[in-house]
């Protein structure tokens, strides 16, 4: 919204959604995918690597709503509690686990609820995109290279002798997980939930 506002256009088409994160980082499996529980999405898992090769999962989904009026510790027990649930016989022993908080940016609904697809904007020469959450990522690009297609020529496809790791890559923000530096330790987490429940 900030940079709409730098635009001069208007904010009041968007909307944030706060949340308060989870990523666990260790001998982690590639896992993407939900966890639904009734209409409820209970769990949220998508995987990234590290800049030092380990996997990391993203925990989301009712963790990352509900973690927004928790406290940083009882949202990492809580989260713990959920994966185990989620899935049984699952190894934790030697993860580490941190937080962070997050406002998600979103096209504005009239309950103010999360909308339920990705949407965007034309406005002068301006394009302003949400996807409203990472799974409909693919969904926003493809409508949006319908619509870039034809208005600035972009070709269907890349020419024979060139490919997409010929272009030049783009400077990314470091990650939230590489920016953290309070990571707790599954056992340290472990300990903390048995002398809350003594």
């Amino acid at each position: 919204l900030e940079l709409r506002e730098t635009c001069g256009l208007s904010t009041h088409v968007g909307q944030t959604r706060p949340l308060h994160m989870v990523v666990v980082r260790g001998n982690l499996p590639w896992l993407n995918g939900h966890c639904v529980d009734g209409a409820k999405t209970r769990v949220t898992i998508t995987s990234e690597h590290t800049t030092h090769g380990k996997i990391v999962w993203q925990l989301g989904g009712q963790i990352a709503e509900l973690g927004v009026d928790q406290k940083r510790e009882s949202l990492l027990s809580f989260a713990a509690d959920e994966l185990r649930a989620a899935i049984p016989g699952i190894d934790l022993t030697n993860t580490e686990w941190s937080s962070y908080r997050i406002d998600r940016a979103e096209p504005v609904t009239p309950d103010g609820k999360r909308p339920d697809h990705a949407f965007y904007l034309h406005e002068q020469n301006i394009w302003t995109a949400w996807p409203t959450k990472l799974a409909l990522a693919p969904q926003l690009a493809e409508h949006l290279l319908k619509e870039l297609i034809p208005i600035l020529g972009i070709p269907q496809s890349l020419p024979d002798n060139e490919t997409l790791s010929d272009w030049f890559p783009p400077k990314v923000a470091r990650y939230p997980w590489e920016t953290e530096a309070n990571w707790i330790a599954y056992a340290d987490l472990i300990r903390s939930q048995q002398r809350r429940a003594a």
